[in-house]
């Protein structure tokens, strides 16, 4: 049986510097423990966290261990993520020394098992919808703690700490994760096959979301996005026959205006200012949570006017008037073509260009034909070269499998490296140029906008 969470004085994170992980060190920080931890690379994240007094090494040697801020095995707990190898140096020798080790998803059980937890989960859309219900209820004074896989463009951070007994989290399903959870209210946003190199298959990846979803309803109320494989005590989305709904959509100035729909019959305008129909879906589940939480309708959609989204999820980056530049954390086909056709919708008179980053061999693997029929939506596709992420090359799976099965009027394959080279050469007239992936890609964003703006002086 775990012991209480807070029995634990010291918490060493291997692997810090993940968008969970790092969200979970800023909780124990502000509990006042003694926080540390390893990650492979410097990020502007784990310079974040250093300078809010987290020590961080960048080595996993066991000389780079801050001793210091590591207790015995009796008060020090072992805070882990399934993408760091059971060969890292540092969790063997706090193995062989019987510290207790726990995966974040455990830990992320444990701090939520005493409170009134909404759980985000789903392939697609997780992100963006806990950051939303965790601003909604922000918004309307309930001092909640969240936890978010991105930064909040509201909050400027992954981490929310609050005062009340109201969590929210976003249930990430790698690794079967989620089922550690056992939240009060929760949604499935999609269920579309990911993780294959966990799951093996569709069926794998459906099995889990209905145990998330036996989970869900056990312990509170469980809403689904209408049509899933699996179904909860309520539905969503942008059918009049689900509970809750949107109609009467429309763009104006590149802002979606819609109407929300509520089970009670009542309706109420409201618009977002974070761009997309997936956004449209996404600030639907967060209405519908927020609503079977205890908001009402005209707190929900004013909630949602203030959202600002979050940041690398259809983030426009610089916005001239014959030039957008848009950078997505995309890195799955479904999340491509809803980025895209989204991209269409706003812009519908422009050339798109693509830059996209696949992430992990074993995705690129199982998706090449979908990424392609997702990626062709654009007019010119560029593509760079795999980011490996935890994996080990797979011998024949390059961007190439990706590459030759595009249909788009215009293709490309640049290393990351010669990448700002490459868009110096770009030619600008009426276009839209975004960046996609969940890799390092990121780390270009800014080369590019400088770049960009360059040109069009």
């Amino acid at each position: 049986m775990n012991r209480p969470i807070d029995t634990y004085k010291y918490f060493y994170f291997i692997g810090i510097g993940g968008i969970g992980m790092s969200a979970l060190a800023r909780y124990f920080n502000l509990k006042k423990a003694i926080v540390s931890g390893f990650d492979r690379e410097r990020t502007t994240l784990t310079t974040e966290l250093e300078a809010e007094g987290i020590a961080i090494t960048y080595s996993d040697t066991i000389d780079a261990l801050p001793m210091r801020r590591i207790g015995t095995p009796a008060d020090t707990l072992v805070v882990y993520t399934p993408a760091v190898p059971q060969s890292n140096q540092q969790m063997i020798w706090f193995r062989e020394r019987n510290f207790t080790l726990m995966k974040r998803a455990q830990v992320l059980g444990l701090i939520t098992k005493s409170s009134r937890s909404i759980a985000v989960a789903g392939t697609h859309g997780k992100t963006t919808t806990t950051a939303l219900v965790a601003h909604i209820l922000k918004h309307n004074n309930i001092d909640v703690s969240a936890f978010i896989g991105g930064i909040s463009a509201n909050y400027n951070t992954n981490f929310l700490y609050g005062n009340s007994n109201t969590m929210v989290i976003e249930a990430d399903e790698f690794d079967r994760s989620f089922l550690r959870l056992e939240p009060s209210l929760a949604v499935i946003t999609s269920t579309d096959p990911d993780h294959l190199d966990i799951y093996k298959d569709q069926e794998g990846v459906r099995e889990a979301f209905l145990e998330f979803a036996r989970i869900a309803k056990k312990f509170g109320k469980l809403l689904t996005k209408i049509n899933l494989p699996v179904s909860g005590d309520f539905s969503y989305g942008l059918n009049k026959n689900a509970h809750y709904y949107a109609e009467d959509i429309q763009i104006q100035n590149r802002q979606f205006h819609y109407t929300l729909s509520f089970p009670n019959g009542e309706k109420i305008s409201t618009s977002c200012q974070v761009p997309g129909i997936h956004n449209v879906e996404n600030a639907v589940a967060a209405a519908g949570l927020c609503h079977i939480y205890g908001l009402t309708p005209t707190q929900i959609a004013e909630g949602i006017k203030t959202f600002k989204g979050v940041k690398r999820r259809f983030e426009i980056i610089l916005q001239l008037p014959n030039l957008a530049f848009i950078d997505d954390y995309a890195h799955h086909p479904a999340e491509l073509e809803a980025l895209l056709k989204s991209a269409r919708l706003l812009y519908p008179d422009r050339k798109i260009t693509i830059i996209f980053q696949p992430h992990l061999y074993s995705r690129t693997r199982d998706f090449h034909q979908e990424f392609a029929e997702s990626l062709s939506i654009a007019d010119r596709v560029v593509l760079l070269d795999i980011y490996p992420a935890r994996e080990e090359k797979i011998e024949g799976v390059t961007e190439e499998l990706i590459y030759k099965h595009l249909t788009c009027a215009e293709k490309d394959i640049v290393f990351l490296g010669e990448l700002m080279d490459f868009v110096k050469k770009i030619r600008l007239q009426n276009d839209v140029i975004i960046t996609a992936g969940a890799g390092n890609i990121s780390d270009a964003v800014e080369g590019i906008k400088n770049i960009l703006y360059e040109k069009k002086k």
